[in-house]
């Protein structure tokens, strides 16, 4: 291709970053096909037109072309850049110069343009002047690498009210991890490193002569474990796990820099050193490092320990940010006493049945062969690939002719997304087999065949990672793998929960919170009905089909309940008439009827709806009952979509944020309640997984009645208080408590 062809690609092709819209249907290779044979969009329509292109363009991508003329038009005249204007333009103004960084720094910041400062800077370290070498700023940096110098640091460290430290390890993955170092540093001190030597002898971070882990870790081990030397770092999660897996259970943690930035902006995606550093100091240059050991090459990951001479900056701004926005009580006393328990889940791990994943591995890659089979007879095509989005799109809706009224359109065609095709169900029975198929797929891909990849070679176990800064709402999340998304209700689902077991001599303990969101609405809303229904221990939905309908309960179908379901948890996401009639199965007029008759009958909710969205856009947060907020700017943008996105946010955030909140909080009580319980009864009770509203447990099998018992009483609690910040429940809390030797096969206690 040419370069002149470029907008004639774009007009095609399309460009997503520009939001050129291109030809629905034609990819890059058609594109670049269709040029090839007539060099221009211009051209290729004349050939169209004139008949004289039947040998070159397929029928299917000529009657897109033909539909979509005006477009590709367009396209092309969006792609092409403007060349007639008169601008004066003297290249001597253009040469780069002399800038205020300081207010760079602000208006990068508030722009939040945080790769373009190292972008400036590297103009500037290839060829302008403006540096001043006489004022970098080094920082000393000493390789703690024989005795006498580990025993001098040490009577410096002493010394020492608080300190930033870290640790360094070789691997992410915790049963895999070795440690090769700690970096320590306090005011106006250079930078401390101290090698450890790894298990297999493979070479330490820096390439230098390293010290035996034990006499370094010994020296360092009652330091570490006083919590009268307080600590202040980043992610010390991993930190407590690197230093566990040595035998130390460090103490003093005061300060965790990941955290407190998470906490102050929630919503944010990037909460590396980085990113905290450029938001909150400005984009501050990593000090060049000085050692006092001459190392012949350049020391790896110098730069990331030389981002700790920022903390104690960083610790003070952090601080006095979270006390100004009230929230330094859910720093401290929440979200700091949760990392340590989040390691203890994370070591403990959960047994998994393998021989029982491999079994349903082939019984799933069985239904897949045969759901296939249907899918591409239904579909008169044996060839197309059904998990190609977009020869999936193509079959349904170019070559069956499915409708696409209220379809999504991407790209490549419309969207085959199941919330999509959720929409056009009843036009086709494909739609099912598709549907099923995709979800076959996902969970066999996703779970049946990985998890048993991911069980530890070490511990025999399965441990997730379990992520506190993710969700803007407080939720915790896991990784490696996610255990939030395994469905509860698909028969597939629970043959999955089926493979968690329990160990010999052990049950497992399943603590569900029941219907928490719908009892926080009813406290936060203050609405009569609801309350009464909680305190009455009615059944919600039912109780919310009887009021709605106007019916004795007894006389409630279960059509009824199903509606009233949907609506009641929809009204915490700011569900639509649409979305509702679509949840519950019924027609808009009818969803609409029932939601008007449901906001009538629980007007306080109603209010409620209103008031959050009031509220968040006043403050530009929504905050839970312990103050935990998200940031909606969104709220006051012009674009109703995005506009209405935040409006739900708002709704749906201080019930969802408080929910999480309250687990937290029995975690932590929980847990303390653990370490009381096992110094009388050794090992147990371990704690396992959080998913959700439920908590996992590992509980010896003559300690089952007693222990459920108190899980059950601190769940249930109805004054949850940290250190007597006490939010006192108008509706009974409960929790669903099961026991069995599986997470699935389980029975109430």
């Amino acid at each position: 291709m040419k370069p002149e062809q470029i907008i004639d690609f774009k007009g095609l092709r399309g460009d997503p970053s520009d939001n050129i819209p291109g030809v629905n249907g034609i990819g890059e290779k058609g594109a670049t096909d269709l040029l090839k044979n007539f060099s221009s969009i211009e051209k290729l329509y004349e050939a169209i037109e004139n008949n004289k292109s039947n040998d070159l363009i397929k029928p299917r991508i000529k009657e897109k072309l033909i539909a979509q003329k005006d477009q590709a038009l367009m396209s092309k005249k969006l792609a092409t850049i403007k060349r007639d204007m008169d601008i004066k333009l003297d290249l001597e103004d253009c040469v780069w110069g002399d800038y205020n960084k300081e207010e760079l720094n602000n208006l990068f910041r508030e722009l939040e343009f945080y790769s373009l400062m190292s972008r400036v800077d590297e103009a500037n370290n290839n060829g302008s002047e403006i540096i001043n070498q006489e004022n970098k700023k080094y920082i000393r940096y000493i390789i703690l690498d024989t005795s006498e110098k580990i025993d001098g640091f040490l009577v410096k460290l002493k010394k020492q009210k608080r300190f930033v430290f870290q640790t360094r390890s070789d691997n992410d993955d915790l049963s895999q991890r070795d440690l090769t170092g700690i970096v320590f540093l306090w005011e106006d001190s250079p930078i401390y490193f101290i090698p450890l030597i790894l298990k297999d002898n493979k070479p330490n971070l820096f390439n230098t002569s390293a010290l035996s882990e034990n006499s370094s870790l010994e020296k360092l081990k009652p330091i570490l474990e006083n919590e009268n030397y307080k600590k202040i770092g980043y992610f010390f999660k991993r930190d407590i796990e690197n230093l566990s897996n040595h035998n130390i259970n460090i103490k003093g943690l005061v300060f965790d820099i990941m955290i407190a930035a998470y906490l102050l902006d929630p919503g944010k995606r990037d909460y590396s050193k980085n990113k905290v550093i450029f938001d909150y100091l400005g984009h501050k240059d990593i000090e060049e490092i000085e050692s006092e050991k001459e190392i012949e090459e350049k020391i790896k990951n110098a730069s990331i320990i030389a981002k700790l001479s920022h903390f104690f900056e960083l610790h003070e701004i952090l601080k006095k940010k979270l006390e100004k926005e009230k929230i330094d009580d859910l720093f401290y006393k929440i979200e700091m006493p949760l990392i340590k328990i989040l390691v203890k889940m994370e070591i403990n791990g959960v047994n998994l049945d393998v021989p029982l994943l491999k079994v349903l591995s082939g019984e799933l890659a069985d239904k897949i062969s045969k759901l296939e089979k249907k899918i591409h007879t239904l579909s008169g095509d044996k060839n197309f690939n059904i998990k190609s989005s977009q020869q999936l799109s193509q079959i349904l809706f170019e070559k069956m002719k499915l409708p696409t009224n209220g379809i999504k359109k991407t790209q490549t065609g419309y969207s085959v997304a199941a919330t999509e095709l959720e929409k056009i169900k009843e036009e086709n029975i494909i739609i099912n087999f598709i549907s099923e198929y995709k979800e076959l797929v996902k969970l066999k891909n996703t779970y049946i065949d990985a998890l048993p990849k991911l069980v530890s070679k070490k511990t025999g176990k399965l441990h997730t990672t379990f992520n506190q800064t993710v969700t803007a709402t407080g939720r915790l999340s896991s990784s490696s793998p996610n255990l939030q998304n395994i469905p509860i209700r698909t028969g597939v689902g629970r043959k999955i929960r089926k493979a968690f077991i329990s160990e010999s001599g052990r049950k497992l303990i399943s603590a569900d919170y029941s219907q928490i969101e719908l009892r926080i609405i009813a406290m936060i809303a203050n609405d009569k009905k609801m309350k009464d229904i909680f305190n009455k221990n009615l059944d919600i939905h039912t109780a919310t089909a009887a009021e709605v309908n106007q019916i004795p309960i007894e006389d409630v179908t279960s059509e009824m309940r199903r509606a009233a379901k949907a609506l009641n948890f929809g009204v915490i996401y700011g569900m639509s008439v649409f979305g509702f009639a679509r949840s519950a199965g019924i027609d808009r007029d009818r969803a609409k009827k029932f939601i008007d008759n449901y906001m009538e009958k629980f007007s306080n909710v109603a209010k409620y709806i209103e008031k959050s969205k009031e509220d968040a856009r006043k403050k530009g947060y929504a905050e839970t009952l312990f103050g935990r907020r998200r940031y909606l700017p969104e709220l006051n943008s012009t674009n109703a979509i995005v506009r209405n996105s935040a409006e739900r946010m708002a709704i749906n955030m201080p019930i969802q944020g408080t929910a999480a909140d309250i687990i937290k909080i029995a975690m932590i009580k929980i847990d303390e309640w653990i370490n009381k319980y096992n110094n009388e009864n050794k090992d147990a009770v371990k704690l396992l997984l959080q998913v959700h509203d439920e908590l996992l447990f590992s509980v010896k099998e003559e300690r089952l009645k007693k222990a459920s018992q108190d899980i059950k009483e601190i769940m249930e609690n109805k004054s949850l208080d940290i250190d007597g910040k006490k939010i006192d429940f108008s509706v009974p809390i409960k929790v669903d408590l099961k026991a069995g030797d599986n997470w699935e096969e389980m029975e109430r206690i």
